[in-house]
């Protein structure tokens, strides 16, 4: 390995290595905002209709953005997407490296994870 490529590879870590911080880092950060709003605010979670089985849309739709539950689902939702942003991130980072054979890869885990996410929803309804 070329000085060059070792700069390079350190490059790519440093920066995949900060989406996941700050996917973390927000997602805990909302997460605890919801709980705290849940807390103070004491919520009678009976008067408002449930979560419809397999229909978080229509949950968002009968309730304020910053319900606290809302603001919990939707950390839940960024630390679940935190690691498909990385493998975004590491498509460009190939792409502009120029290295074929990583982008392809990293294409394919892609398209693996959309599918995974893809039947998972097919399957539950």
């Amino acid at each position: 390995m070329t000085q060059r490529e070792h700069k390079n590879s350190i490059s790519i870590e440093g920066q995949l290595a900060r989406i996941f911080r700050l996917g973390i880092i927000l997602s805990v950060a909302i997460i605890a905002l919801g709980l705290v709003l849940f807390i103070l605010a004491n919520p009678t979670v009976a008067g408002k209709p449930p979560i419809p089985e397999g229909d978080l849309a229509t949950y968002f739709v009968t309730h304020e953005l910053l319900d606290p539950v809302n603001m919990m689902m939707i950390g839940i939702a960024m630390l679940i997407l935190t690691p498909i942003f990385r493998v975004l991130t590491t498509i460009v980072i190939f792409i502009n490296y120029g290295d074929k054979h990583y982008t392809l890869f990293t294409v394919l885990v892609l398209v693996i994870i959309i599918l995974s996410i893809l039947f998972g929803f097919m399957l539950e309804a």
